[in-house]
């Protein structure tokens, strides 16, 4: 998890342990280079999951992928591909009658961030 002080980490650690929710939501930017899509809550997603997310970023023949499902013990992980606006994310999240989620702030943009929140 680059980029994140032993502090932080701690914190999210915590945040995602103590998280009841059964969904948690998360950007991941392609316009970044690869080794900085796990930098911050990205990679700590990573750890938690056990190297998933990066198998999931390295596998070739997912490159074109929008959404990602990764369930775990208690919590499901859906992954956007950001680019473009938040009506895809949202229309899918209503798809699977997701009442309840948690969204990963830090990893979207404020404005699709904005966006997201006005249409959930």
């Amino acid at each position: 998890m680059g980029r994140l002080s032993p502090e932080q980490k701690n914190r999210w650690k915590q945040d995602l342990a103590n998280c009841a929710t059964p969904w948690i939501v998360s950007g991941i930017d392609f316009s970044l280079p690869a080794p900085e899509r796990l930098h911050g809550m990205t990679g700590l997603f990573d750890w938690h999951l056990h190297g998933q997310v990066s198998r999931l970023l390295a596998g070739g023949s997912r490159a074109d992928w929008q959404f990602c499902l990764v369930p775990s013990a208690g919590k499901n992980f859906l992954f956007y591909r950001l680019g473009g606006n938040s009506a895809p994310l949202v229309q899918r999240l209503r798809a699977m009658h997701a009442e309840e989620i948690a969204v990963a702030s830090s990893t979207f943009p404020g404005d699709f961030l904005r966006d997201l929140k006005e249409n959930l």
